[in-house]
C-alpha cells in the first residue's frame, strides 16, 4: 500500500476518533471567540477595568474519565454587554486554563454572564491547592480595551476522606 501525506492523515484522523470515543465526555463551552466589528475606533484611554467576579470552582473527582471526572472547571462572571475579554495568566500552580484571543459569553446578554473554563484536574478525590493569578482585558466590539484587571483564583485543595 502507498502511504502518502494525506492517507497518513486520514489514519490520524481516525485514530483520534477512537481515542475520544474511548474517553468520551461531554463538557458544556459557555464562551466563544468574540469578534472585533468591521469599524475600530481609536481612544487614547483606557475603559475602565471589567468587575470580574468568581462564580464557582468544581474540582474533579474519583470516577470514570468518561463521566468527566477528571475536570475541574471555574466560572467567571464578567458584566454583561456586547464585550469580550482576554485571560492572561500572570501565575498558575495548574497550568493552563483559558483560551487565547478574546471570548465572550455564549449566553448572550444575559446579566451576569458566566464563563466556564475547564482543566484536568485529575480522576481523584485528593485535589492540590489552586492559584492563578490572571490579567483580564476587555474590549468592545470596535475595537476599545479597557485597563486590565488582576484577579486572584485561589482553592484550598480536597483531602478524601480516609
Amino acid at each position: 500500500m502507498n502511504v502518502t501525506p494525506a492517507r497518513l492523515g486520514l489514519v490520524a484522523f481516525g485514530l483520534v476518533g477512537l481515542v475520544d470515543i474511548a474517553n468520551a465526555c461531554s463538557l458544556y463551552r459557555s464562551y466563544e471567540p468574540f469578534v472585533l466589528g468591521p469599524k475600530i475606533r481609536y481612544k487614547a484611554e483606557l475603559e475602565p477595568a471589567p468587575e470580574v467576579h468568581i462564580q464557582e470552582i468544581k474540582r474533579g473527582h474519583s470516577g470514570e474519565t468518561t463521566a468527566c471526572a477528571n475536570w475541574g472547571s471555574i466560572v467567571l462572571t464578567v458584566p454583561a454587554g456586547d464585550a469580550g475579554y482576554s485571560f492572561e495568566i500572570i501565575e498558575s500552580s495548574i497550568g493552563e486554563v483559558f483560551p487565547s484571543g478574546f471570548v465572550r459569553s455564549s449566553s448572550g446578554y444575559a446579566f451576569p454572564a458566566g464563563l466556564r473554563f475547564y482543566w484536568s484536574d485529575g480522576a481523584t478525590d485528593d485535589q492540590e491547592l489552586i492559584e492563578l493569578l490572571v490579567r483580564i482585558t476587555a474590549v468592545s466590539r470596535d475595537g476599545v480595551l479597557s485597563e486590565p484587571t488582576v484577579l486572584k483564583i485561589e482553592h484550598a485543595g480536597v483531602q478524601a476522606a480516609r
